[in-house]
């Protein structure tokens, strides 16, 4: 090939050149498409805790036993009308009910406040004690000190005694 030809020659275009100046699109394989993800809804069995464990654990952790009500049991149920002497039994059990619940009320507020009273009693003598105490103690070791005063005083007597002679 002589060399002014050289520069004008074009070899073979690749299938890709062929395609995109066909503006032809090249088909995806099937199995390298995306696709949606289909999946079975997962069933799990109820959580079975063995007994021994079941003891073993704080009663807010037992598992309850719920019982599920069934739409056509409830409806089959009758409904209960009280005739009117039944009504005023009713009546009066909820307010000795109430008066009953208020008492207890009443009570436990009572005992929280002779609670609060005896800590604060208790408080004070336990200061008071405290302070007995530490006096007792600034007495004994100022004893101690005046006792231990003397034998040093004593006991520099008695050298210097010894020195003099």
């Amino acid at each position: 090939m002589p060399i002014e030809e050289k520069d004008q020659w074009k070899g073979i275009r690749s299938v890709g050149q062929l395609k995109r100046d066909m503006n032809i699109r090249n088909q995806p394989n099937i199995d390298s498409l995306y696709k949606p993800i289909e999946r079975k809804e997962r069933v799990f069995r109820p959580l079975q805790i063995p007994t021994r464990l079941q003891q073993d654990l704080p009663f807010h952790l037992k598992p309850k036993s719920i019982q599920i009500n069934d739409p056509i049991e409830d409806k089959q149920r009758v409904a209960v009308v009280l005739e009117p002497e039944e009504k005023k039994i009713n009546d009066i059990m909820k307010m000795f009910t109430t008066v009953y619940k208020d008492r207890l009320k009443t009570k436990e507020k009572s005992q929280i406040n002779r609670n609060k009273q005896y800590q604060k009693q208790k408080k004070i003598q336990e200061l008071k004690s405290l302070q007995k105490h530490k006096q007792l103690k600034r007495i004994v070791y100022k004893k101690l000190g005046q006792i231990e005063s003397r034998k040093t005083k004593n006991g520099k007597r008695m050298n210097n005694d010894s020195i003099d002679e």
